[in-house]
């Protein structure tokens, strides 16, 4: 399973990365975005992913305006 990770608390994207990792060590995180932005840049120039984990409050906006673009 691809998963991509949209989370702006460094801390806690990277307990999020680790606990992935050791619950399933299969999947493949593909990235780790810290905002609205930057998940529809990376949305637009890379194939999705199969599952999303997204903070809601980010950096510059609410997640669900990644979405509705």
């Amino acid at each position: 399973m691809k998963i991509l990770l949209i989370e702006d608390e460094k801390l806690a994207a990277e307990k999020l990365a680790t606990l992935l990792q050791e619950v399933a060590p299969e999947c493949a995180l593909l990235a780790t975005l810290d905002g609205v932005d930057a998940a529809i840049n990376w949305l637009s120039n890379n194939p999705h992913p199969d599952l999303i984990i997204s903070d809601i409050h980010l950096i510059d906006g609410l997640c669900f305006n990644i979405y509705s673009n």
